[in-house]
């Protein structure tokens, strides 16, 4: 299970900030606001009575909402939504207004004060999520304008991962794949992004850090591992990373042609799973259920991951396993310039 302080680290720092003001602001906001409600009460001497209404709105909110979902999950299919939305503009309404009017009338108030306070309690509720959208787009801009900012001042420094492994892979129709794995040093506490010609500054949206580009390069923790078409040519790498203190540094690393000689690709097939000797992107691979008449043109993307996988794992997994019958696995290589390259690995016959 994600906890809450997993997700808040999550949260980009510049965009942490932001929300964090935009809170303070809010709750500034309603004491002001809840401070000027109260005053006339208190000069009638209600200030009780109000106290026990404006107490009672959260509880009042449960109420609505719970029985607007109650009813609504008794209703399946299509209907459910229908049935949601027209409880939460009918229903919800009048469960809302109505107890504020009962429990100011029990207070010692009038039904019309009851509605005042019923209109300016929603008005609190209601305020901060049509600004928290405009907060988050600000939020976002300021990470987005501080990660330009950072960039620029990154420390060029040594390669933080060392090149563990590479290969040259033939493709069934004769095309050349590269493959390296780049592992990361202990002292990597993120990977931010990197440069890669010809294709500029790769970035996550939102300030996170990143996790894969095109077809190529991805992710697995800390490490990096290239799939690289041998028709697009050796390149340099930059790429900003944040050592255990935080500081954000810049290394290169160089996409060459391995010093073996190129195997043809094959896909081992075992009773876990399967295992290609390349790991590109998730969303370079694809998966086949098995059909009854050996037909697997009907490919699944690997755009969900696994229970046994790692949320922080962005490139195909060695070995894949899944839980539903997988009868081939296919890769698709983007190609600068040209058709991308397909491969299909089916599953041999029992």
């Amino acid at each position: 299970m994600v906890s809450l302080s997993s997700l808040w680290s999550a949260i980009p720092p510049v965009v942490a900030a932001v929300w964090a003001l935009f809170a303070l602001l809010v709750l500034v906001a309603v004491f002001f606001v809840l401070r000027a409600e109260r005053r006339p009460y208190v000069a009638a001497g209600q200030q009780g009575a109000w106290l026990a209404v404006r107490l009672a709105t959260l509880p009042i909110v449960a109420v609505a909402l719970a029985a607007v979902i109650g009813v609504s999950r008794q209703v399946s299919g299509m209907e459910a939504l229908a049935v949601f939305y027209g409880m939460l503009l009918t229903v919800a309404p009048l469960l809302y207004f109505g107890l504020h009017m009962v429990i100011a009338r029990l207070a010692g108030l009038r039904a019309g004060q009851g509605m005042s306070l019923a209109a300016v309690g929603l008005a609190i509720l209601l305020a901060p999520a049509f600004a928290a959208v405009p907060a988050q787009i600000a939020g976002f801009a300021a990470q987005h304008g501080w990660s330009k900012f950072e960039t620029g001042r990154a420390e060029i420094t040594q390669p933080a991962h060392s090149l563990a492994a590479a290969g040259r892979h033939l493709l069934p129709a004769g095309e050349e794949l590269w493959s390296q794995h780049w592992r990361a040093d202990a002292g990597v506490r993120s990977v931010e992004g990197m440069e890669v010609p010809p294709y500029g500054e790769v970035v996550a949206p939102g300030g996170q850090p990143f996790r894969s580009f095109g077809s190529w390069i991805c992710r697995d923790r800390m490490d990096l591992h290239v799939t690289w078409p041998a028709s697009m040519g050796e390149t340099t790498l930059t790429v900003r990373w944040r050592d255990a203190s935080g500081r954000l540094k810049a290394s290169q690393l160089r996409i060459a042609r391995p010093a073996s000689e190129p195997a043809p690709m094959a896909a081992q097939w075992t009773a876990e799973g399967v295992v290609l000797p390349v790991r590109p992107p998730r969303i370079a691979a694809s998966t086949a259920w098995p059909k009854p008449a050996g037909n697997l043109e009907y490919f699944t993307t690997l755009n969900a991951w696994e229970p046994h996988e790692s949320p922080q794992d962005f490139c195909l997994p060695r070995p894949y396993r899944s839980a539903r019958p997988v009868g081939g696995i296919a890769l698709r290589i983007e190609h600068r310039g040209g058709e991308p390259l397909r491969a299909e690995f089916p599953r041999p016959a029992d």
